[in-house]
């Protein structure tokens, strides 16, 4: 997990955007991401997106979870 944090206008947005295309094109990893808003209200809401999108995606078959908890990504 990595938690970017910064003033506004100073890039987050992008840097963590650039990391997620390389990480998924490049190395094959599963990219999960969450928002964090003040409008939002709760503490944990970066975290409730990215567990509800894991769950659909374990639920739904396009993630697999191994017997040593590594996710695989089922691709047709």
């Amino acid at each position: 997990m990595v938690v970017i944090a910064g003033e506004a206008g100073i890039g987050k947005s992008r840097i963590v955007a650039e990391t997620a295309i390389i990480l998924s094109e490049r190395e094959e990893a599963v990219v999960l991401h969450g928002d964090c808003v003040s409008a939002m209200g709760a503490l944990y809401q970066p975290f409730v997106q990215p567990v509800a999108a894991l769950a659909a995606a374990i639920e739904s078959g396009q993630l697999s979870a191994g017997r040593d908890g590594d996710l695989g990504v089922d691709v047709p």
